[in-house]
């Protein structure tokens, strides 16, 4: 009887999940597909803008890929000081994605890789300026992604 109700709640807990893993890269329908820069924002720590331009679609069927540039006064600039950070949020469903992967490519470029958005839904991508492993500052991206 015990092996049956272990059964029975492992089947409820795997039907019932809130969403696939993004590590099993299974593919899904394609939704909402953004290739393109958006608009510039910034850190007020720093006074640095932050470019975000996209190289893959936002999309569930596939690892989503970004440069970030950092400028101040027109030019790339890194402050040494801090690091960038990134992450996924879904708040309605009280949880993100698989850490991302942030890449310093040169002085003031940046690489997001392993950008998992694992459902559709509203995401949220939030870039941290870091310092001391504390987050100074966070910049959010709203993303809707539908069937």
């Amino acid at each position: 009887m015990k092996k049956i109700n272990c059964l029975l709640i492992f089947l409820v807990l795997v039907f019932t999940s809130c969403g696939k893993s993004p590590l099993l890269k299974e593919l899904s329908k394609e939704t909402g597909n953004i290739q393109a820069m958006e608009s510039i924002r910034s850190f007020n720590t720093t006074s640095q803008s932050i470019q975000l331009n996209w190289i893959t679609g936002i999309n569930t069927n596939e690892e989503g890929k970004a440069i970030i540039i950092l400028t101040k006064n027109g030019a790339v600039y890194d402050d040494s000081n801090y690091s960038l950070g990134a992450y996924l949020w879904m708040k309605s469903m009280g949880h993100g994605s698989s850490p991302i992967v942030v890449t310093k490519l040169t002085n003031g470029v940046y690489q997001l890789s392993e950008l998992y958005f694992s459902m559709t839904g509203d995401w949220q991508l939030h870039l941290t300026l870091n310092k001391n492993n504390l987050i100074v500052e966070d910049v959010e991206y709203s993303y809707s992604l539908t069937l």
